[in-house]
């Protein structure tokens, strides 16, 4: 993973927020984020995939959503960017957790 890359994924306060929000459920639908950011799908999905391109979170298929968690082989030096900043922005989530963690499955009611 290129450094200037890694940096540039992090340039956007939306995406910020997405890898927060992953760091914190350690695994997330494409939905549920875009319920929580209160984004389109589509847009979501456009950053993610610049975050999957990187290589700085990873997806699986459960049946017909698309989960998401920060890759595990990140190189260490770029998992304590993200642990780090995850430490220190975790009150940006206030608010916006609820969601995530009431276990519903269609958390945009509880928004």
């Amino acid at each position: 993973m290129r450094t200037e890359q890694f940096f540039r994924c992090l340039a956007d306060q939306k995406r910020i927020n997405t890898i927060l929000l992953i760091w914190h459920s350690q695994e997330v639908s494409l939905f549920q984020l875009a319920c929580v950011l209160e984004q389109s799908e589509n847009s979501v999905a456009r950053n993610m995939a610049l975050l999957l391109k990187n290589n700085i979170v990873i997806e699986r298929r459960q049946e017909l959503d698309r989960l998401y968690r920060i890759n595990p082989e990140l190189p260490r030096w770029a998992y304590k960017v993200l642990k780090h900043t995850y430490i220190g922005n975790k009150h940006i989530l206030e608010g916006q957790l609820l969601p995530l963690e009431d276990g519903t499955e269609n958390s945009a009611t509880h928004l």
